[in-house]
């Protein structure tokens, strides 16, 4: 569903428009990575950059760095070097 919301302009490239839908993303935490999936976002219909509401914010936030996080499930990962 498309959006406009507030005069809300996208911080990356100044588009007006977005999208609500659900984005993953990757962490770092620590040295350690972490993939966040299922996230509700609203992305930039022009450039694609997701924002996230401040509840959603905390939530990854206290998802990656709790003592008892369990994760769904575990996944390898091919490593590149750019160089």
């Amino acid at each position: 569903m498309e959006t406009t919301m507030n005069n809300e302009v996208c911080y990356f490239c100044g588009h007006t428009h977005f999208q609500e839908t659900f984005v993953e993303q990757t962490y770092q935490v620590n040295g350690k990575y972490y993939l966040v999936q299922s996230i509700p976002a609203r992305v930039c219909k022009s450039c694609g950059e997701a924002v996230f509401s401040l509840e959603v914010g905390e939530k990854i936030r206290k998802i990656l760095h709790s003592e008892e996080r369990v994760p769904h499930k575990t996944i390898e990962m091919e490593q590149y070097e750019y160089a």
